[in-house]
């Protein structure tokens, strides 16, 4: 009685495997009594590929079924919609909150520059007082003597980190 043999390739279909697994396990001598046909092309018996493990015209593996993220649920798309524009707000906020932070120390600054600016000058009792306490042989001295104000020295401006 003739057993029934394959091919490497048709033993890879019937196994629903790829045709190096056939051929490595072929090398390591899995099938042994795996013969040669005229043509030089191996033949596996089917009681070979079973002893080997393997099942012969065994179904394909089922198609992957949807994973719940690859279904399409309006609820979960709008919960991934809302968390993104959650996420946009948060930035803006945060970015707002900087700008604002940034105005205050700005608008101080500009506070005192206008107090600065607007201060008065002595009233006239005060520049009479000044006057009279003065004599002219000190107003003299003064006149003829003229030494510039000391420099003022103003620290760098702050770099934009320290902003």
């Amino acid at each position: 009685m003739d057993r029934p043999a394959l091919t490497l390739r048709q033993a890879a279909d019937a196994c629903s495997v790829h045709l190096s697994t056939i051929r490595r396990r072929h090398a390591a001598e899995a099938f042994p009594n795996a013969f040669r046909r005229g043509d030089g092309a191996w033949l596996i018996p089917v009681t070979d590929l079973q002893a080997a493990g393997l099942r012969v015209n065994a179904p394909a593996p089922p198609d992957p079924s949807p994973t719940t993220s690859e279904v399409s649920d309006p609820v979960s798309e709008q919960l991934a919609q809302a968390l993104a524009e959650l996420a946009q707000e948060r930035a803006r906020r945060a970015l707002a909150e900087q700008k604002a932070e940034l105005l205050e120390r700005h608008l101080g600054d500009v506070q005192t520059l206008m107090r600065a600016l607007t201060a008065a000058p002595p009233s006239e009792p005060e520049r009479a007082h000044d006057h009279a306490l003065s004599d002219s042989h000190d107003r003299a001295a003064d006149q003829a003597v003229s030494v510039p104000p000391a420099r003022r020295r103003w620290a760098p401006w702050p770099s934009r980190r320290e902003r």
